[in-house]
């Protein structure tokens, strides 16, 4: 599954969700994959690859700010 098997709407949404949850410190980012599949009606495969592609996403800036 690549970035192109999500319209770029949801993985707005999603990635601004994960944000939210990150910048909230209430959650282990790496145990947040059952709330986008009760939230965003997501399949767990899905979920998990949307997480990826965030983490990812925020690795690099986050390393790119250093």
């Amino acid at each position: 599954m690549q970035n192109k098997d999500f319209h770029p709407k949801v993985r707005l949404e999603v990635f601004n969700y994960l944000e939210s949850l990150r910048q909230s410190g209430e959650h282990n980012m790496f145990g947040v994959r059952p709330y986008l599949v009760a939230v965003f009606d997501l399949d767990k495969h899905k979920a998990g690859k949307l997480l990826s592609m965030y983490m990812e996403g925020t690795l690099v800036e986050n390393v790119v700010k250093r």
